[in-house]
Formats: structure tokens, sequence, C-alpha cells
């Protein structure tokens, strides 16, 4: 948004209205005093807004933008997703390469020994 007051005009006109804590913390903060956030006239959701995404990625990005916080998916639930299935297959050996590798270097530094030096705080 062009503002403050336009971003959360563009929140509501996606996700729609604010929680009641939003509105309260709104209302409550002294640079916004006077203001009011617009009414959309029409809602605009991610769908059309990302008409090229498939169902998976759309669901993952509502499960992240949740409004209110006490429903809103936690990071496991959503590293849990369908989302990172592909990204799961590649990550998961790849990581265990990494850490093998990096092991095998701590190995060897380890067997070099720091002799008379003090470790790096």
């Amino acid at each position: 948004g062009r503002s403050d007051v336009d971003q959360l005009y563009l929140i509501r006109k996606t996700l729609g209205d604010l929680t009641p804590r939003h509105m309260q913390i709104f209302r409550s903060n002294q640079f916004f005093q006077g203001m009011s956030i617009p009414d959309p006239n029409t809602l605009e959701p991610l769908e059309s807004k990302f008409p090229n995404l498939n169902t998976t990625c759309l669901e993952f990005m509502r499960d992240c933008l949740v409004l209110e916080p006490s429903s809103r998916h936690t990071c496991e639930e959503l590293l849990e997703s369908s989302y990172f299935d592909n990204f799961r297959e590649w990550f998961e050996p790849e990581l265990a390469r990494l850490i093998a590798n990096r092991e095998s270097k701590d190995m060897f530094k380890d067997k070099k020994g720091s002799k008379g030096r003090k470790p790096r705080q």
C-alpha cells in the first residue's frame, strides 16, 4: 500500500475484516487517531490476485495469512504442508549430505588438534 492505512485496506480487501484485537490496536494507536480504514467495495481473494498458482500453493498462502493468530497454523504445521513435499524429497538427502560433510571436516580439524591455542569465544 501507499501508506499504513492503505496497506490495512488492501489486507481487508484480500483477507477480509481485521480481528477485533487488530482493530483495537489500530484505534488506540496515536498515529492513526482520527483515521479509519475504508471498507472495500469488493473482495479480491488470493485466487484472483494469483490466478496462475496451483491449489496447493494457494492453500499454503491462505494458511500463512490467517488473521487470527490463535487460528493460524504453527510453523511446524506449515512445514508439514504438501506444498513442501517435493522440497523435502530434495532437501532431506541434501541436508544429510551437508551434515556428513561438515562432520567429516570437523573430525579432520579435531585430529589436527589445536595445541597451545585457546578456543575462540
